[in-house]
């Protein structure tokens, strides 16, 4: 825990996000990572597996762009570093050790960015109704996004992009701005909450789709909890009802087996890769 802290406090961050969360949230599943590392390996190479694959088919191959590179545990680097002349990877923020790690591959360079482009004016609309009270716009209501992100050719100035990867993204968009905004007392399961989230995971596929000639997603389908004896006891959709087609591959992820959150049940996702949404 006081490594974590301390990689928390060294990391360098803009202040809405660390409000937000997402450095705590990238440093933990990274340490949650380390402690069941075996129980995660399977899903690792189910998803480097899936991004090659569908990297293989791509009939250009100028320039690849990876979304949501996180800590590049689930990302096949050197395969993609390979096939592609560049290699962008993108994440709302990059740990310092992260950038290190890819250093011995001179076609990969990183990208700062939102892909959701909602993050800091959600931020601001809620600190502003936190701190003017009654009278405020309703901090969901008033920034449902109507429109998605220019395709990333244009926001990040690529010439072209071959091939693009959403790697278990689509349903981690809302899960911070949902939970920020429930501890300041809004229940992230109202009905603007809701609706705020389908509207994050319906742009992002609008948007990665008219962003490369080829595009590959992986994504939590459903969320399960499973007690000792494998009984399911709980199945909630990862994707807040946005109805996707049936993916190519498909697998579960032990992502907290006993007792990492609780001795008595075993936490699992649902994984689906499409190897081309068009």
């Amino acid at each position: 825990m006081l490594a974590e802290w301390f990689q928390y406090l060294t990391t360098p961050c803009p202040g809405f996000l660390r409000a937000l969360g997402y450095p705590q949230q990238i440093i933990a599943t990274q340490a949650r990572y380390r402690r069941c590392k075996k129980a995660w390996r399977p899903h690792l190479e189910h998803t480097k597996s899936v991004i090659l694959e569908s990297a293989l088919e791509s009939t250009g191959t100028k320039r690849a762009v990876i979304l949501g590179s996180g800590s590049l545990l689930d990302i096949p680097l050197a395969g993609l570093s390979h096939r592609f002349d560049q290699v962008e990877l993108v994440d709302i923020l990059h740990l310092p050790w992260v950038k290190r790690h890819a250093l011995r591959y001179p076609n990969v360079r990183f990208h700062t960015l939102d892909v959701t482009g909602v993050c800091q004016p959600f931020f601001d609309q809620v600190a502003s109704v936190k701190a003017f009270g009654n009278g405020a716009a309703d901090p969901v209501e008033s920034r449902l996004p109507q429109t998605y992100p220019k395709p990333l050719s244009q926001s990040l100035n690529f010439d072209q992009v071959d091939f693009l990867a959403s790697v278990n993204l689509l349903s981690q968009l809302p899960m911070m701005p949902m939970a920020f905004l429930e501890k300041r007392g809004q229940p992230h399961c109202s009905d603007e909450g809701m609706s705020f989230s389908r509207a994050l995971i319906t742009n992002h596929l609008l948007w990665i789709k008219a962003s490369a000639v080829r595009t590959c997603l992986i994504t939590d389908l459903e969320r399960r909890v499973c007690n000792l004896s494998g009984e399911e006891m709980v199945r909630e959709d990862a994707l807040y009802g946005v109805a996707l087609s049936e993916p190519d591959r498909e697998w579960i992820w032990d992502i907290a087996p006993h007792p990492e959150i609780n001795s008595h049940q075993d936490f699992r996702h649902r994984v689906g890769g499409f190897l081309n949404l068009h």
